[in-house]
């Protein structure tokens, strides 16, 4: 057999990989596309809700500013720690102590980890905004 031609094992790997990654993205995508329309019925709805008059009483759950920290903040240590495990972990590995395989996982999970955490972050972000926007900063604590 000629130097780089495929083999047969390694078509069956290459085939059976690539049903594993359909296995996976396939349903991922079945599943997210719902929800971005859900998400996105639920913002017109909200907008079309901050048009409405003003209920001081209860708009004041809005302001509440241990949820709204809570919910800005619990996505940033997940971008924090993937970012830093995909700079950290190929500039500190060693040639002959780490694996090139070795370095190639964790670097996937730390981008894995990053990519999540950042839309995370900007939900967070147009959560906030939207109830600035709709309710305002001191509105809900005027009369």
């Amino acid at each position: 057999m000629p130097e780089g031609a495929p083999d047969a094992v390694g078509v069956l790997v290459a085939i059976l990989r690539i049903a594993v990654g359909a296995c996976l993205t396939i349903p991922a995508g079945v599943f997210l596309a719902p929800g971005a329309t859900r998400d996105g019925q639920v913002r017109r709805l909200l907008e079309d809700w901050g048009g409405l008059d003003r209920d001081p009483a209860g708009d004041l759950p809005l302001h509440r500013p241990a949820s709204s920290l809570a919910r800005t903040l619990l996505p940033y240590p997940l971008c924090a720690g993937g970012l830093f495990v995909c700079v950290v972990v190929p500039a500190k590995a060693r040639a002959g102590h780490e694996t090139y395989g070795l370095v190639a996982w964790l670097t996937g999970l730390g981008l894995i980890a990053w990519a999540t955490g950042l839309p995370g972050l900007r939900r967070a972000y147009a959560h906030r905004r939207r109830v600035l926007r709709t309710v305002g900063p001191g509105r809900a604590l005027r009369g």
